[in-house]
């Protein structure tokens, strides 16, 4: 039997999934900017991790990015990658979080850090972090509504992420099946992201009222 909070966290999820984003076929379609940006980061990321400048994946020399603090970093890799579109600002600002949450504890960013298991990890923080804004900024909150304080609310949206975060975990690595991100092409890390979105709506789809 599911808790109290597991329920409103499952009927969040499912009314996410159905109606804020009008199902998994149509909502994966809102995540094509985010997933494209992404897939630049990632594509900096690894050319930088091999000595190269970024500029193959961006247009543009990032090589300031290594040896800088690890803000300034992802500022400039995340500047450089994020739309200019008015989805730009809130991408720019999901990708320096995803950056800097993986390097938490180093000081700057250095080549040798850059391996394909922070690659990885980067890829995962920012799929879940994207999702996470969408559902939040969309339902403004969803199932937490119920909460009767900020300890509460907390928690239960602490729940939710652990949720996302579970459900993207499993479905990024059975989608990767076993490739490396850096090896793979722009457009593919790109559907990476999207098919990883994709599967994770159509699990909460199934998700009761």
């Amino acid at each position: 039997m599911k808790s109290g909070g597991s329920e409103l966290r499952d009927r969040a999820l499912g009314r996410y999934a159905r109606g804020a984003v009008g199902g998994s076929s149509v909502g994966v379609r809102r995540y094509g900017a985010a997933a494209g940006s992404g897939s630049v980061a990632i594509g900096v990321l690894s050319e930088l991790g091999s000595g190269g400048t970024g500029e193959i994946s961006s247009g543009k020399d990032l090589s300031a990015a290594i040896g800088a603090p690890v803000e300034t970093a992802a500022q400039i890799i995340a500047e450089a990658v994020a739309p200019g579109t008015s989805e730009g600002d809130s991408i720019r600002i999901l990708i320096e979080e995803a950056i800097c949450e993986v390097l938490q504890g180093e000081e700057t960013l250095e080549r040798e850090s850059i391996t394909p298991e922070f690659l990885d990890a980067v890829l995962f923080q920012y799929t879940v972090e994207a999702i996470m804004h969408d559902m939040l900024a969309r339902e403004g909150s969803p199932s937490l509504d119920a909460a009767e304080s900020a300890e509460i609310l907390q928690g239960r949206e602490n729940e939710l992420r652990q949720a996302v975060e579970a459900v993207v975990d499993s479905r990024l690595v059975a989608n990767k099946a076993g490739r490396e991100l850096g090896a793979m092409s722009q457009a593919e890390r790109r559907q990476l992201q999207l098919d990883c979105i994709q599967s994770v709506l159509e699990v909460w789809e199934s998700y009761d009222e």
